[in-house]
């Protein structure tokens, strides 16, 4: 692939609705990290085109919400292991970790109800969740990301826990949505352009998690440091992104 090819996708990525409001990304640098966040990975069957925070449509208020709360990504491209390996990974350390893939119920809702009683029922060891949100129109998807972000801030979890949202690559494109949100600790409003891969996000959240944690994935670049610490982007992140999407 082109290196023009290659801005030029970048620059379509970042137009959207949060545009205008948004900063370039900066770390917070603002002391230590809490130790052991909760983690909620949420890979969503929603491309950039149906998600308002990219492409400008109103179908998906609670997303957008959402993105305005920490950091859009504006590069990421599919490639390696993806948030499902977060409960394998995390259970090993020590977390209350699992997967779920929400059915719709007899009213064509996607019954999230089992996320958020494992949400509601860890009140004292970090947990991590995989939740795949497959089936629905964007509206129903947006509402359940909605009440599960409702869900931490009912039980108080909400600042204690890193939420990453991972959507589907356009067809014939190279580009996933992606955004990450965790208060007090990624500063709202911005947008990230480096080029990275969703293997990348898995490796970063589980190092994140979990110090030392990360070394068990077989794929992907953790960019911790650069996340929280302000540290410039590992180098081999670029050169994987182009190879796999040349």
């Amino acid at each position: 692939m082109s290196h023009a090819l290659t801005e030029a996708r970048h620059a379509r990525a970042s137009i959207g609705t949060n545009a205008p409001i948004e900063q370039p990304f900066a770390a917070m640098m603002a002391g230590r990290r809490p130790r052991s966040p909760n983690v909620l990975y949420l890979d969503v069957a929603l491309t950039a085109a149906e998600i308002g925070a990219y492409a400008g449509v109103e179908t998906t208020p609670r997303i957008d919400r959402f993105a305005r709360s920490g950091v859009r990504f504006a590069a990421v491209s599919p490639g390696g292991v993806s948030g499902a390996v977060l409960p394998k990974a995390l259970r090993q350390h020590g977390y209350d970790s699992d997967a779920f893939r929400p059915a719709t119920n007899t009213a064509g809702v996607l019954d999230v109800g089992p996320v958020v009683s494992f949400i509601a029922q860890r009140r004292t060891a970090p947990w991590a969740a995989y939740v795949r949100l497959a089936a629905g129109s964007p509206d129903r998807l947006d509402l359940a990301v909605g009440r599960l972000i409702h869900s931490l801030r009912r039980v108080g979890a909400y600042r204690h826990t890193i939420v990453a949202f991972i959507g589907d690559p356009t067809p014939g494109d190279t580009f996933v949505p992606t955004m990450v949100s965790w208060p007090g600790q990624i500063p709202p409003r911005q947008r990230h352009d480096a080029p990275i891969r969703v293997a990348d996000m898995a490796h970063t959240l589980v190092e994140t998690a979990c110090s030392g944690a990360a070394r068990t994935l077989d794929d992907g670049v953790d960019f911790t440091m650069h996340l929280f610490d302000g540290e410039p982007m590992p180098g081999r992140t670029t050169s994987a992104v182009e190879s796999s999407a040349a």
